[in-house]
This record gives structure tokens, C-alpha cells and sequence, in this order.
């Protein structure tokens, strides 16, 4: 959330991947120390040994050295990891390792993901949910599955192809039918290519690619299907799971910047402008730096970052327009929470409100060409974003984004009570895509939600008449819990309470970049 004198938004900083905390886990428990026999020294020696081989030939072959990207050396990497899988020595080794960890974890050590896989991950420490589950490819190395055709329980929408292991590829999305969008395709991890997103049925838009790996390998193809003008695919996406009662889902859209590939950023109504490092960002379009800032997240989390004139493009027609990228370098007292690493899904922010003060003055959606810098329709039922006016039938609107006044909150069927001076620093709720599970003051949620619970978020434009119901919702894994902390904590360190991604995940929201500075947010209906 951009608020006060910089921008200041609900944000944690990451946690490390469960992968490579569970891998990290393993090499210690296989590695052999003094006095450790022989035999379980040949054993260590076969499981290993063919995934390091396949590394250093891959990375030493004078072919791919020859090409001028990685995308040889990935493949090469890839081939040699899927001949130990599917050989008959790499099956019997994997099965017996992998056993340990799908009782614990519930998904592989070693070995691709399941295809069409929809179960739950009934694992001991599964219920977490940060472990993946069995259609992810392994910790260590695999490819994950293909995503499950759609469904009538899923609308039609094709499922998520699993993630890949800190080696391997990301799994094709899921098919949509019957009027459903293709499923995202899968991450990679480390070294590896993004799954392709999965197509999308008769008249509906196909999946995001997958995010390309953090150290070799680049993202995945989106699936076909019908785009309509001016609108690219999007995927939600969970990238730093703090516990199993803070899961939640993040708009993620693929974008390229000063010409370079395409990177996953998190569009964000909870500030302006664009920021990522300046890894993802391509030399054919982009200038020296012309100025540095400071910008403070709430929690505390300060960032320092290089302004660099670069361009974007979101694709689709969108064109390449120039931009102010403001490059992290460091932050403090945190990691910033976008730097790549493994399976973080996400590389950077592009922040789409127009009342949002920072890190930019104005949306990253300004500098669109015509009626595209209207403003930006954000559907997650729907699998896409799209630019220009509000294709879609107004259900309510309210002026400000992502800051909207005059707010209130009712949890099940008790009073509706409206947020005051004591719990933020003017009576307002930020209606923030990028606020994760969203935050509450403990005075009107409380701090421990039964199932079932229900929250609705209503707004008093005249007072005295009757409060107008935005949105209401039972917190699920996708919407995550949202903290309920005290009020003056709330206020001094995160100004205003913030919804988080739940009013997204389950209805279009149309953030109008009029009037100037303020903004519109507008909850829209889904087409019949």
C-alpha cells in the first residue's frame, strides 16, 4: 500500500522456498561423514552423482556454450536429468528416497510431477500448504506435471501446471472447456523453463506462462486462445507462504522490460509506477540511471532504488511504451521482496493505482498508448487483464484506488462498523491486489476467525442513508486469513486496514485512472 510520505504497503518479506529448505534438508541427511559405510557411500554416490554429471556436461558442452542464450544449456540440463528419472537404475533408487518425503512432504525428492493431479496433500506437514504436493516435480530435480483439464467444479477453467524442482521445467497448464480459460503454466525453480500455459477452450483466453528459473531458463509460451484487444493472460499466484493460516493469491501478468524477456510481476492497486531489478531489464531499450530514491513499505521495510528510463511492454498490442523503472538495489531492514530467487514466482511489482503515492507519481498503466491508459480491468475468474475502458457491466463504483472512504466492516451478521481516526490515519480501507491476506483492526475482526466466518466491506457515500455492500467473503486457502492486529498498531505501522487480493479473487475489479490522482474502483459483474 502507497501511502504518507512513500510508498507503504502491506508486505512481508519472503521466506525461503520450501524447496530448497526441504532439499537443503536432504543433502544433509544422505551426506556421508566419518565412519559412514561404504555401501551407503555408493548409494549417496548413484543418487547424486548423475544430477551433478548432468549439470557439467551440460554447462561445459562446446554446442551449447556456442549459442548465444541459455536456452541450449536448459535443455541439455533438463535431457540429462529426465534420462537418470525414467532410466531403470534412477526408478528403483528414486522410488525408495522418495518415499520418506511424500509421507512427510507429499511430494518426491527426485521425479516429475503427476500429471492431471487434483488431490489434497494429506502429508504429515501437508495441511502447511508450502510444500507443493505430488504434482510438482521433486525438491531437488523433476518437471512438474501437466495441469488437469477443466472441469464443471472448476467453470471450465483448466488447472495450474506443477511446479518443477530447483531443476526442471514447470508443467504445462490444464485445457479449458466449456468456456474456460487455460490454466497458468507452471514455475520453474532454479534452473529450468516456465510450463506453457494451457489453451483456453472456444472464445476464452489461454494460460500465463510459467516463470522462467531464477538462474538459467526463461518463461513459458501463453496458451492459445481468444484474447480480446488490449488484454494479456493472468494467473494468481502464492510466492511466499508464511503459515498455513496467511495463504493467499497474487495477480501475476508477464511483461517485458527495455525489451528484454518476458518476467512475472505482481500487478498492485496498492501503488504506482513499475519496479523490478535491474536483472530483468533488456539493454535494447533503456537508458542510464538518472536519480536514486528511498521508498518505505509498512512493517518498516525500506528500499533504496535506481531510477532508469526503460520501456514496457505487456503485449498484445499494448505497445512499447517508455517508462521509469525504479530498480531496487538494497533494502533494509529486510531482503527486498522481489529479488529472484528460487521459486519466488515473482520478479517485481508494477503498480496500477492512481491515487497510490509511490514509489512513481502516476500508474504504470499512464503511459499506455490512446484509450488504453484508461484504466486496467483486473479478472482473476477470468484469467486475464485487460487495458483501455471497462468492458464489462458496472456493478458499484467508488471513487478512489486504491484508498476508499467512508468505509465499514461487518463480520457475519453483526452491526456494520464503520473504520475511524482510531484505527487509520483518515477513515478509509485500501482495496489492495497486492496486500496479500489483507489486515484488519482487531477492535472490529477479531483475531482468531472461526470457520465459516464471513466478512463484508461496505461504503457510506451518504451518510445516514444505507451502507452499500462492495464485497463479502468467507477466507479460504485462496484468500488467506487476513491478520487482525490492535488498532494503534494498525495505524502506526500500516496506516490504513487493506483488504489484501479477496475482493479480486472472485469478481472483476476495474481501476479507472480518472479523475487524475484518485482514481475509480469498480466492481464489475461477470458477462453471461
Amino acid at each position: 500500500m502507497a501511502n504518507g510520505s512513500g510508498c507503504r504497503r502491506s508486505r512481508r518479506a519472503r521466506i525461503a522456498a520450501a524447496g530448497v529448505a526441504a532439499g537443503a534438508m536432504a543433502a544433509a541427511a544422505l551426506t556421508p561423514g566419518p565412519g559412514t559405510p561404504a555401501a551407503r557411500a555408493d548409494v549417496l554416490d548413484m543418487i547424486l552423482d548423475p544430477l551433478m554429471s548432468a549439470v557439467a556436461a551440460a554447462t561445459t558442452d562446446p554446442t551449447a556454450a556456442a549459442d548465444s542464450s541459455t536456452a541450449t544449456v536448459v535443455t541439455e540440463i533438463n535431457n540429462a536429468i529426465q534420462g537418470w528419472i525414467t532410466s531403470a537404475v534412477g526408478e528403483k533408487i528414486d522410488g525408495i528416497i522418495n518415499v520418506p518425503f511424500v509421507d512427510l512432504f507429499g511430494r518426491d525428492l527426485i521425479g516429475n510431477g503427476v500429471n492431471d493431479f487434483t488431490g489434497a496433500n494429506t502429508s504429515l506437514l501437508g495441511s502447511s500448504g508450502i510444500f507443493g504436493n505430488l504434482g510438482d516435480g521433486g525438491f531437488l530435480a523433476g518437471n512438474g506435471g501437466v495441469g488437469a483439464t477443466g472441469t464443471a467444479a472448476t467453470n471450465g477453467v483448466g488447472g495450474v501446471g506443477g511446479s518443477a524442482g530447483l531443476i526442471g521445467n514447470g508443467g504445462i497448464g490444464g485445457a479449458g472447456v466449456d468456456g474456460g480459460h487455460g490454466g497458468a503454466g507452471g514455475n520453474a525453480e532454479l534452473i529450468g523453463n516456465g510450463g506453457d500455459g494451457g489453451a483456453g477452450s472456444q472464445g476464452a483466453i489461454g494460460g500465463l506462462g510459467g516463470a522462467g528459473g531464477s538462474l538459467l531458463g526463461g518463461p513459458g509460451a501463453n496458451g492459445p486462445g481468444t484474447t480480446p484487444p488490449g488484454a494479456v493472460p493472468l494467473r494468481v499466484d502464492n510466492s511466499d507462504p508464511l503459515s498455513s493460516s496467511s495463504l493467499s493469491d497474487e495477480p501475476v501478468v508477464n511483461v517485458s522490460i527495455g525489451g528484454g524477456r518476458g518476467v512475472p510481476v505482481l500487478v498492485d492497486t496498492g501503488s504506482a509506477g513499475l519496479m523490478v531489478p535491474v536483472s530483468d531489464i533488456g539493454l535494447a531499450h533503456t537508458g542510464f540511471p538518472t536519480g536514486f530514491g528511498v521508498v518505505e513499505f509498512a512493517g518498516g521495510e525500506s528500499v533504496v532504488y535506481l531510477k532508469v528510463p526503460t520501456t514496457i511492454d505487456f503485449g498484445n498490442g499494448t505497445g512499447t511504451e517508455p517508462i521509469i523503472d525504479d530498480a531496487p538495489i538494497f533494502s533494509f531492514p529486510f531482503p527486498f521482496s522481489f529479488l529472484p530467487g528460487p521459486g519466488s514466482g515473482i520478479d517485481g511489482i508494477v503498480g496500477v493505482g492512481p491515487g497510490a503515492l509511490g514509489p512513481a507519481d502516476s500508474p504504470a498503466t499512464a503511459v499506455l498508448p490512446g484509450e488504453l491508459s484508461d484504466g486496467v480491468l483486473i479478472d482473476e475468474p477470468q484469467g486475464l487483464l485487460q487495458f483501455g475502458p471497462n468492458p464489462l457491466p458496472e456493478r458499484v463504483a467508488v471513487e478512489g484506488s486504491p484508498l476508499v472512504e467512508h468505509a465499514a466492516i461487518q463480520v457475519n451478521d453483526g452491526p456494520i462498523q464503520p473504520i475511524t481516526d482510531a484505527m487509520a490515519r483518515y477513515p478509509a480501507i485500501a482495496i489492495d491486489s497486492g496486500g496479500k491476506m489483507g489486515i484488519f483492526p482487531s477492535s472490529l475482526v477479531p483475531v482468531t476467525l472461526e470457520p465459516g466466518t464471513r466478512i463484508s466491506i461496505y461504503v457510506d457515500n451518504a451518510p445516514g442513508g444505507e451502507p452499500t455492500l462492495l464485497y463479502s467473503y468467507i477466507p479460504n486457502a485462496e484468500t488467506g486469513s487476513p491478520l487482525s492486529v490492535p488498532d494503534s498498531t494498525l495505524k502506526s505501522l500500516y496506516d490504513f486496514p487493506n483488504t489484501g487480493n479477496a475482493p479480486f479473487a472472485e469478481q472483476p475489479i476495474y481501476i479507472s485512472n480518472s479523475p487524475s490522482g484518485i482514481g475509480q474502483t469498480i466492481f464489475d459483474s461477470l458477462p453471461e
